[in-house]
Parts: C-alpha cells; structure tokens; sequence
C-alpha cells in the first residue's frame, strides 16, 4: 500500500498543462478533440495524461475504442481542477483589468425572467460604458446554472433571487449563495394575438381550463406557484400542457395555437410591446418574487463582474420605469 499523498507532493508534480489536458479530455472523452481544444497535438495531450496518472498514482481513463472513459476517482477531480482553472481564469481578467483598465470577461447565467429585457439592456449598457468587456451568456434552469456558479465557470446568475431558507436547494441552505433583489415581479397569462379571449375584459382561472397550456417543467418555482394557483381555486391541473424554458419555443407555440403561457411580466410586456402576444385581463396576478443577480457568498468578484453589476442595477432601473399596467 503506497503512502499518503502530501500536498507538497502535489505542488512538486502536477502542472497546469497536463490538468488543463485532464479538464479537456474529461468534456470531450478523446485525446484528439481534447488536443484541438487546446491548439495541442494528442500525443503532447496523453502524455500529460500520463504524467498526470503517475504523479497521482491513479488510473484517470480506461482507454476503449469508443473514447477516454473517466474512472471513478477522475470525477472526483474533475470537481477540484474545475474550481482550480477557474481561478487562473479569474487571475487573468484581474491581471488584465489592473494593467489595461476595464477590460476582462464575464461568464453570466440567466434564468428566463431575465433573458429577454433585464440582461440584454444590461449588457448594452456595460459595452457603452466599458467596451473592452466581453460578456459570455448560458441560459438554463436553476438546477442546471448554480452547479456552474458553485464551480467557478459562472461568476453571475440573473433572474430570481427570492428562495426560502427551506429551499430544496442544497447551495441555499447552505448560505453558499449572495444575492441583490433588483426588481418585483408578478407571472402573467399570455396568448396570440389571435386567441378566442383577447376581447375579454375580464378573464376567469376556470374558464382557461379548457386551452392547452405551455408551463415550465418541475420543480421550477413557476410551475410550483400555477400548480398552487389551481389548488388555491379547487381546480384540477390542466392535464393538456407543454413543458418548455424556451422563450423562442413558447412564442412560436403562442402564435401558432390557442395555447397559453405563463411568463414573469418583464419578457411579457415585452412581448407585448412588439405586438407579438396578448396579456390575459386576470383578476389578479402571481407573485412571482423578486428578480435580481446571485454570486458565490466565497468566491471574489473580478472588477469586470463589478463593472457588469453596476450596469445590471442601471438596467433594472430602466425596466421599472418601462413597466406599464396590464
């Protein structure tokens, strides 16, 4: 039995090529697309691998024809090298904001209440006042985006920030999570222009029964708060739904059916304003919650995150004066 790694052992063999060849070849599963990534040639990336293998002492691959399989202890590291390389990246852009001056690249999640007007007018804003930053943009759910914030690889989330201390989220619990409420937002039910009941003045939760519905998959809070709605009311699920995040997806239903939506009011006003959709007369809306930007409570913002900050609470700003009645 070998002897315990120390962490001066760690310092003396690893490098960062051969974990930058490990993190590629962990996403790619081949030493040849690995090797294109990183402007290598695949034997520089195996023997990196290699070097790697025997400086840990572990098998990382099981090497078969249909590409680099990662062992059990490699998904263990690839956790630890994610994080590691994330920091070099952050480095970098601090680097090069200290030597250049607002310059730098921002990774940035957004959540659908964000994507359609809050983001976008922020980072129109950020390229006015400081056109050296780059922004890179990942839309998702929250399962699929704060994994990526846990791990470095985005530095900001935008979209709702109001969860409870009793989130079933284990990075809420946790207190692993900092975030800034910019904005109220309310859910709204949209429709095509063309749809049965834009002549209502008054629309009625029963009477929507009868549509096909398009709603978020669960456990999103949207859907968790329609399926509440619906309880609330004594009345049964709508059993005929689309599940779809996809804001280009769910206007592309909307003005091709008589289906109905449920979307936060800042994407449906603006919707709305381009003369796309219409907004259901309802008797009350949803309260969605707040909207608003998510960091990592440990994890220090670069000046380029900061500068993309301050443009999203300009930004905010701006949409609240936009906001029109229903």
């Amino acid at each position: 039995m070998r002897s315990p790694i120390t962490p001066e052992e760690l310092f003396r063999k690893l490098t960062i090529r051969s974990l930058r060849a490990f993190d590629q070849v962990s996403e790619h599963g081949s030493t040849i697309k690995a090797a294109e990534a990183l402007s290598l040639s695949q034997s520089a990336v195996t023997k990196s691998i290699q070097a790697l293998e025997i400086a840990l002492g572990m098998q990382l691959f099981v090497r078969t024809n249909h590409g680099m399989i990662p062992t059990e202890y490699a998904g263990i590291l690839k956790q630890r090298v994610k994080l590691l390389l994330a920091d070099f990246r952050d480095l970098a852009n601090e680097t090069n904001s200290f030597l250049i001056g607002d310059s730098g690249q921002v990774a940035v999640g957004t959540l659908i209440s964000a994507s359609l007007r809050l983001l976008p007018l922020s980072i129109s804003i950020l390229e006015k006042s400081a056109p050296r930053i780059s922004v890179s943009v990942e839309e998702g759910t929250v399962e699929q985006l704060f994994p990526l914030l846990m791990s470095g690889q985005l530095a900001v989330i935008v979209g709702r920030v109001s969860y409870s201390s009793y989130s079933p989220y284990l990075w809420m619990r946790e207190g692993l999570v900092k975030s800034e409420a910019l904005l109220d937002e309310v859910l709204c039910f949209v429709t095509g222009k063309h749809h049965p009941l834009v002549d209502e003045k008054a629309v009625s939760l029963k009477s929507l029964c009868a549509y096909r519905w398009i709603l978020p998959s669960a456990p999103s809070p949207t859907r968790g708060l329609v399926e509440k709605m619906f309880l609330d009311a004594n009345l049964d699920f709508p059993r005929h739904a689309t599940e779809s995040l996809s804001l280009l997806s769910n206007l592309g239903l909307l003005l091709n059916s008589e289906a109905i939506a449920v979307l936060p009011s800042t994407p449906a006003l603006e919707f709305r304003r381009l003369g796309l959709v219409h907004i259901l007369p309802m008797e009350r809306p949803i309260v969605f919650g707040k909207i608003g930007y998510s960091t990592h409570i440990d994890r220090p913002l670069t000046p380029a995150a900061k500068r993309f900050i301050e443009s999203l609470r300009e930004a905010a700003d701006v949409v609240r004066q936009e906001r029109v009645p229903f």
